[in-house]
């Protein structure tokens, strides 16, 4: 389902280190699998359920033609990445309090009666969740239009605001297990109920996923070119998606890379190992912007490639092109431009030193989606291991949601002034 094409490192590591890179990813890769952490069996428990609550929701989906999912980051990235990838319209996404464009999408609603809306929050305190969720409640209200009648929830069980309302209102609610982070939840209820409302197929999904387990073998070379990265001071990671459906994937990956692998203490208490930064981009478009940074900038990147067989094919054949720069076109695909410029951009790398390796997948459907959004959760876990941290706090993201909080409580002065 997936092949790592090609390896090319800018400076080999050592024959011994090399070795002792190998063991610690397969120890890691082995620890994952094995025990599972991070909420993976309550992952695959909730994947077993999938079935039933596509019946369960069979009303609710109905009754509306378009649904809004308010989440954000984990309550919300891996579901544009399904969204995406599968071209699905009837869905869209409140994840910033971006006031404009809350506004704008909201005014845009033909029929407040034929919309879903689902509310994501892990902790079910998100303030940026709740907020949206007051002002779409006044503006149901100033409708007269009940909006629990129109709600799901999907959260943790336990005492919070938005589980709180949810009950006050009975207003259907799906957990998310305790167990489970939230960028690490689109297998969860935060994948599977928007998947079963934009008629994905939720048991490919669950195949797809499970499948990921069986390939400890690439897990161990991935887990071991990134340590060697690492330990050849590349301090910036590159997700090169050839394909325009991974632009979200892309934005999930970065969630998951950076929020889990960047620590400042291991689970020791010492200074942690440090990791790379991650940054998306998709070919070719980024081949317009970032290239010259990654050819004759520093050299402290890795590039990992994404492409997808189904995207570098085509249909439309250049028949006879009527333009100079389109002529070696001539008998071939769009695709096939594409697969050119990948294939030549890694070979342009490869000639300046840059480190770099491709991993290639078939075809964007729902199993193989869900393959590559498993594979990539194993991947980072088996780093965090081999990190020895806890790869799933984020202790750096707390400061300003306690400092932000203090602004809004601070007379308003304070804030037009910023």
């Amino acid at each position: 389902m997936l092949k790592i094409l090609k390896s090319s490192s800018v400076r080999k590591n050592t024959n011994s280190d090399a070795e002792a890179l190998f063991h610690r990813a397969e120890k890691s890769v082995d620890f994952v699998l094995k025990t599972k952490p991070g909420g993976l069996l309550e992952i695959e428990t909730q994947l077993e359920m999938a079935t039933q609550w596509e019946q369960q929701l069979a009303p609710f989906k109905s009754r509306h033609s378009e649904f809004f999912l308010v989440g954000i980051g984990g309550s919300s990235l891996g579901v544009q990445v399904l969204a995406e990838a599968f071209q699905k319209k009837n869905i869209h996404f409140v994840d910033n309090v971006d006031a404009l464009h809350f506004e704008t999408q909201l005014g845009g609603i033909k029929n407040l009666e034929k919309v879903g809306w689902l509310f994501v929050s892990k902790s079910g305190r998100t303030i940026e969740t709740l907020a949206a969720l007051e002002l779409v409640q006044q503006f149901y209200q100033e409708k007269s239009i009940p909006l629990e009648a129109h709600t799901l929830v999907i959260t943790e069980e336990k005492n919070s605001d938005l589980f709180n309302w949810a009950k006050k209102k009975n207003v259907p609610m799906f957990p998310i297990p305790l167990s489970v982070g939230g960028r690490f939840s689109v297998l969860s209820t935060v994948g599977i109920i928007p998947a079963i409302l934009m008629d994905l197929n939720v048991q490919e999904l669950k195949t797809g996923a499970l499948k990921a387990y069986g390939e400890r073998e690439s897990l161990v070379t991935l887990t071991e070119e990134v340590l060697a990265s690492f330990s050849r001071q590349e301090w910036v990671t590159l997700l090169w998606s050839y394909s325009s459906r991974l632009k979200s994937f892309g934005a999930w990956w970065q969630q998951l890379w950076a929020e889990s692998l960047a620590k400042k203490m291991n689970r020791k208490n010492q200074t942690a190992e440090r990791a790379s930064t991650p940054v998306p981009l998709v070919g070719a478009t980024d081949q317009h912007s970032i290239l010259q940074q990654v050819m004759e900038g520093a050299r402290d990147k890795m590039v990992v490639f994404l492409r997808v067989d189904q995207a570098e094919a085509g249909e439309l054949i250049f028949k006879n092109p009527q333009m100079s720069e389109t002529q070696s076109l001539k008998g071939k695909t769009l695709g096939q431009l594409l697969a050119a410029e990948a294939q030549a951009t890694q070979q342009a790398l490869e000639q300046v030193g840059i480190s770099n390796l491709t991993l290639q997948i078939p075809r964007l459907r729902e199993d193989n989606l869900a393959f590559m959004l498993m594979y990539f959760q194993l991947l980072v876990m088996a780093l965090g291991e081999a990190l020895d941290i806890n790869t799933f706090d984020q202790p750096g993201v707390e400061l300003g949601k306690i400092m932000a909080k203090k602004l809004l409580s601070d007379n308003s002065q304070t804030l037009q002034g910023l």
